[in-house]
């Protein structure tokens, strides 16, 4: 039984010794299968500098954050395991990673963070267009584009962000824009909860299509507004309509909390619910001019509008 004893901390010894050994030699780092023969990856940060560049063109499986900074040329900063590959020409810049095949294996020690693109713009430019086509999260912040096309299997984030024409957006991402300007939106996702505070889309048609999510909109101005989620509530919040909303839920309650109840028509209905105009057991609510026309349907859940 001693000798056993013995036997084990002599054994928990040299293996943590060589547990430290390794991490010293990059232990730490995850192991991939890559050209034929396994490596240790290398997470270091890579960097490079463009000069005139007025469209960004991104397809990668990292995630991307594009922010502004007081320089004058596109500043591009990696941390990830893969191989990025520019082309610059006619002031395009695309952006490709080569995403490892195979797998990875790593015991779970030390600091993963996920690949990720940061992007620094000149915060005194103005782009022209942004495509970005990426499984990984998407951040913009404070920053003017004439067009911006995304689509992403993660969340999608912009903040201060101005946009001339649409701002378009798809894939499976959850989406967020805080302060966000555009002529108008077009969201359409599979999976996805969306919430918007303090916008404008005030010069286009917007549209908001999601197959399963929440769609939260608070203190935002639209022309016409049409919002659809097969499965999820639609909670609405002081909006400025000039034109039309239209909501639709399958499966999920609608709430609206409105500016005013002058010169606009509402329409509510719901197969298995309540409805409630301005706390009245009401399908229909019209007054004055009717400038502004709002429409609800839920086919499972209550309707009320305030």
């Amino acid at each position: 039984m001693k000798k056993t004893l013995i036997s084990g901390i002599i054994i928990t010894i040299l293996g943590a010794v060589l547990l430290g050994l390794g991490i010293l030699h990059h232990g730490d780092h995850n192991l991939i299968w890559h050209d034929g023969g396994f490596k240790i990856e290398d997470t270091s940060i890579k960097h490079a500098t463009f000069k005139e560049v007025h469209n960004l063109k991104i397809n990668a499986d990292d995630d991307v954050q594009i922010k502004p900074y007081a320089g004058s040329q596109i500043k591009v900063t990696y941390r990830g395991t893969n191989t990025l590959d520019y082309q610059a020409t006619n002031h395009q810049l695309s952006i490709n990673d080569n995403s490892r095949n195979g797998f990875t294996f790593n015991l779970g020690l030390g600091n993963f963070a996920p690949s990720t693109i940061t992007i620094y713009v000149p915060s005194t430019s103005k782009l022209n267009k942004l495509i970005c086509n990426t499984s990984g999260t998407v951040s913009i912040t404070d920053l003017n584009f004439n067009q911006i096309h995304l689509s992403s299997n993660e969340d999608v984030d912009l903040h201060k962000v101005n946009v001339k024409d649409e701002l378009q957006v798809s894939g499976y991402s959850d989406l967020e824009l805080r302060q966000v300007s555009a002529a108008s939106l077009a969201y359409d996702s599979s999976d996805g909860d969306v919430t918007i505070n303090d916008s404008k889309f005030i010069k286009g048609s917007s549209k908001i299509l999601t197959s399963d999510g929440d769609l939260e909109l608070n203190d935002s101005d639209f022309k016409q507004l049409k919002l659809v989620s097969d499965d999820g509530d639609l909670n609405l919040n002081r909006l400025s309509i000039s034109e039309s909303l239209t909501g639709r839920t399958s499966d999920g309650d609608i709430h609206t909390t409105l500016k005013d109840s002058r010169n606009l028509a509402i329409n509510a209905d719901s197969d298995d619910g309540h409805v409630k105009i301005f706390g009245k057991n009401t399908n229909y609510y019209h007054q004055g001019f009717q400038k502004t026309h709002y429409s609800f349907t839920s086919s499972d859940g209550n309707i009320i509008v305030r």
